[in-house]
């Protein structure tokens, strides 16, 4: 699919797969297994950030059992979907939200972090006071897009908070 050109178009795209997301890890697990065949990479050494929709999929990445050291998502949208068929959570898992973000209903936030719990997942949630959706987004503001607004604070607390959980997971 080309890379979506408006906003109606992302949320259509984004759409389909937040509806089946089993083929939404079917991608990022051949996104995952195309960035294994880098030369330079230790394979024993990699996490995955992703911001709004690919937050989302960084915690799909975790789903799916990918063996990955960590994840990073940034205002995704965090629910509570079953996991991969026989997949355990191997990453550990950092979700920076936005306190006052629209887009995450608390009974879907709760959801996840049971899940979390309930796979014995080492975690932790972030949630920024007075920020909303796309808080890490310094042109989201020129969109007007109702619940996404930059947040400068959010933006360089999120940022600090991952670089110490990849301190935390690989060392300094």
């Amino acid at each position: 699919m080309p890379f979506p050109q408006s906003i109606p178009e992302y949320q259509k795209q984004t759409g389909i797969y937040k509806g089946d997301r089993a083929l939404y890890r079917q991608h990022l697990r051949a996104a995952y297994h195309a960035f294994l065949k880098q030369p330079l990479l230790d394979s024993t050494r990699m996490a995955a950030i992703g911001y709004c929709f690919g937050g989302t999929g960084v915690i799909e990445m975790a789903r799916d059992g990918l063996p990955l050291k960590g994840v990073v998502g940034f205002h995704g949208g965090l629910d509570a979907q079953p996991l991969s068929r026989g997949a355990t959570i191997k990453a550990k898992v950092l979700a920076l939200c936005g306190a006052d973000d629209p887009y995450e209903k608390p009974a879907d936030m709760a959801a996840f972090e049971q899940q979390l719990r309930e796979n014995n997942v080492d975690y932790q949630i972030v949630s920024y006071g007075h920020a909303v959706h796309a808080f890490t987004d310094k042109g989201v503001d020129v969109l007007n897009q109702p619940g996404a607004k930059y947040n400068a604070a959010a933006d360089q607390r999120s940022w600090q908070a991952m670089r110490y959980f990849f301190m935390e997971i690989f060392g300094s």
